[in-house]
């Protein structure tokens, strides 16, 4: 919408066409990375989706989602999307997943394998990032808890949630109780 374009941009659509693109992005910097990613995602048949933060005039900084498309008649449409609150919970989040004083490694539900881990989990258990980075939770969960695991994650996918407490083998091979 028209509203909407004015927010993102700073100025109505019919201003957007006397506004130079300096006028825009009024930071140097802002402006050369967002025309060299549009130089780049105009060359592709199917450009990526794009995640820009964008200091406003007043000095807000927003986060946008940039969707380019190349129609059948040859012009190019450009879907923009505010995306400031959704990224202000993942900082939030990520902060509170990266400092927690607990190791806490998230999986995949089927496969098992771990997709992402803060870095006391990569203290507690004596694998660098890309150690653990590479593994399954089948390949670290103790021997004796694995079909209790599973059956707990069977439990997760059914009700949305469980609570429970594991064994998983450390590097070193010491069991450490979590």
């Amino acid at each position: 919408s028209n509203q909407s374009w004015k927010e993102i941009i700073g100025c109505a659509p019919r201003e957007n066409l006397e506004t130079t693109r300096e006028e825009m992005f009024p930071y140097p910097d802002q402006l050369r990375e967002i025309t060299e990613m549009w130089k780049h995602d105009l060359a592709l048949e199917n450009p990526p989706l794009r995640e820009v933060q964008r200091q406003t005039r007043d000095g807000k900084k927003c986060w946008y989602m940039f969707q380019l498309s190349h129609l059948n008649n040859g012009y190019k449409m450009v879907r923009v999307l505010d995306i400031t609150n959704r990224k202000i919970l993942e900082l939030k989040y990520s902060a509170i997943f990266q400092k927690a004083p607990d190791a806490v490694i998230l999986h995949e539900a089927i496969t098992g394998k771990i997709i992402e881990f803060n870095e006391r989990a990569v203290q507690l258990l004596g694998y660098s990032s890309r150690e653990l980075a590479n593994k399954s939770i089948l390949d670290i969960v103790a021997y004796r808890t694995k079909y209790q695991l599973i059956s707990h994650v069977k439990a997760i996918i059914q009700q949305g949630y469980d609570s429970f407490e594991t064994s998983l083998t450390c590097k070193s091979g010491r069991i450490c109780h979590v």
